[in-house]
């Protein structure tokens, strides 16, 4: 959600904060024009950025990407004054743009032009995936690099002030590749392919959001359109292996669809009142390597998908020994050798008591018709008695028949005992 408010009461409730804080000058960005260029080399981006200069100043500074090579600058006054860039200092990835003996105050627009190399965007921006050829693909995203105690700020892949409390509005533009699919914080206005057969994807122009919040998203990732709410439209953005793990995901993002519909029928009695906006769609991405289990952006939900680990029947053996620990079993039998032993077996096992009325000395054995498959056998024995009957504690044994051990006898002590409780 974003809340809409005048620049004017924008600029006075951020304007001191900057004058006093800033140490990368006095500027208020407030609108941004980019039309980014993504080939296999390089992202070019012609960015015309709005902004007011409140303080008398001789240049501007701002942050960019690491590696940014910046081509041309210049600085439009809207009286029609245009200055050019007579120095550009980089320090670290500040850059500095002197206009020389003038001086700047008001609103300008400054347009930028400067590229990165496509190796460098993926090492700062892309996730690598394997496509359904099973070959290595790219997947660029921004607005999914979360600031934590280590970062002083969130990159960005274009020119921008670190201040994410400013809120400024958008237009984005991306140009790349007819297999790829491009995404950003507003619904796609247009498409145009080009005379090289690449697609320009135009989008609508943002609310006013923070640059935080700025995400644009570039790949070959499949998707389906769950049912529209009227006012809200969900996609889930996916690679062709992940879709087996999405049933549930579906279901569940169906689900609340039905929940945003009330909310939607009610901000649209809002609207009437309040100059309140909302997203018009969201794209729910599946990420691999997501450095967090879901992140959340204008118009976006980011989700990581953790694949299980891959088991084997030695993990079930392992789990159900576990199991028998922790019931403190007496008597630890190889548990694989043991399910093994009953699998295999083609011939009836057959269990036979014999009471002994003297003695009181049940006998307990173990007798087969026919030529056993698996030599090896184990089987448990639990008994009850006439007067405690424990027909449900069946866990529980020090009796077991195996190859060496093919009758026992139940101790005269321990039924005893059991009557006794």
């Amino acid at each position: 959600m974003a809340i809409a408010c005048s620049m004017d009461d924008e600029e006075s409730k951020i304007k001191a904060e900057i004058i006093k804080s800033s140490n990368i000058g006095y500027v208020l960005p407030k609108h941004y024009n980019m039309k980014i260029e993504l080939d296999n080399y390089n992202l070019l981006n012609v960015c015309i950025i709005t902004l007011r200069i409140f303080n008398t100043k001789q240049y501007i500074s701002f942050y960019v990407p690491d590696t940014t090579i910046i081509m041309s600058t210049i600085l439009n006054q809207n009286n029609g004054t245009v200055y050019e860039t007579k120095y550009i200092n980089f320090k670290s990835n500040i850059v500095r743009l002197d206009f020389g003996d003038v001086s700047l105050r008001g609103k300008y627009d400054l347009y930028i032009e400067y590229s990165i190399s496509i190796n460098d965007v993926r090492e700062s921006f892309g996730i690598p995936y394997t496509n359904k050829d099973e070959e290595t693909e790219w997947l660029i995203a921004t607005g999914i690099q979360q600031r934590n105690r280590y970062q002083t700020r969130k990159q960005q892949i274009f020119p921008y002030w670190d201040k994410p409390e400013l809120r400024i509005t958008f237009i984005i533009s991306i140009m790349h590749h007819p297999k790829c699919k491009a995404l950003s914080n507003k619904p796609i206005r247009d498409t145009e392919l080009t005379n090289d057969n690449m697609i320009w994807t135009y989008f609508h122009e943002t609310f006013l959001i923070s640059i935080d919040s700025v995400a644009f998203l570039v790949s070959g990732f499949r998707h389906i359109i769950l049912p529209d709410n009227e006012t809200i439209h969900s996609t889930i953005w996916f690679r062709p292996q992940s879709e087996p793990h999405l049933e549930f995901a579906k279901t569940v993002i169906s689900s609340i669809n039905v929940y945003i519909r009330r909310w939607n029928i009610w901000r649209r009695e809002l609207a009437v009142l309040t100059s309140v906006s909302f997203e018009s769609k969201m794209d729910h991405v599946v990420i691999p390597d997501l450095q967090n289990e879901m992140e959340q952006s204008f118009g976006f939900i980011f989700y990581r998908l953790d694949y299980p680990a891959a088991t084997t029947s030695h993990d079930l053996w392992n789990a159900i020994r576990s199991v028998m620990i922790e019931l403190n079993f007496k008597y630890d039998p190889n548990i694989k050798d043991t399910i093994d032993s009953w699998i295999i077996q083609r011939c009836t096992i057959v269990l036979k008591v014999t009471p002994n009325y003297a003695t009181v000395f049940p006998s307990v054995s173990v007798e087969f018709y026919n030529k056993l498959d698996e030599k090896q056998y184990y089987i448990p024995v639990t008994y009850t008695t006439e007067s405690k009957l424990y027909f449900s504690v069946t866990y529980q044994t020090n009796f077991w028949l195996t190859p060496w051990r093919s009758k026992i006898k139940l101790p005269y002590k321990e039924l005893k005992e059991n009557e006794r409780e």
